[in-house]
């Protein structure tokens, strides 16, 4: 599997790729979704993680932008939104109005 994480938190990505690299998968690591748009890496993503807070360009509206693609790749991507703190309900409402797949905590410890 394919997993692109599209963060800040160097320290997920970290524990990421302790948990999935040694099991055949690959983890990339793109500093910010500006940089993700400008890279050919996403196109081979099976699931994608994107900090939920961002300038100019947060994860909610990114989420938005691969849903909205013409490729039905990105219908059907596994997306989901980094987040510090646990959900709100205004997250939770963002993320089904951009078709989100979910949350992960930006402090999650591997087994999460």
């Amino acid at each position: 599997m394919n997993i692109v994480a599209i963060t800040q938190y160097a320290t997920l990505v970290e524990r990421l790729r302790m948990a999935y690299e040694g099991a055949g998968h690959r983890v990339t690591h793109l500093p910010d979704p500006l940089s993700a748009l400008a890279t050919e890496a996403w196109n081979e993503a099976e699931l994608m993680l994107v900090d939920g807070s961002g300038d100019p360009l947060d994860g909610f509206r990114f989420c938005s932008l691969m849903r909205g693609e013409s490729r039905a790749l990105f219908h059907n991507l596994p997306i989901y939104i980094i987040l510090k703190d646990p959900p709100a309900l205004a997250d939770m409402d963002l993320l089904r109005e951009v078709d989100g797949d979910g949350f992960v905590a930006a402090n999650s410890t591997i087994h999460q």
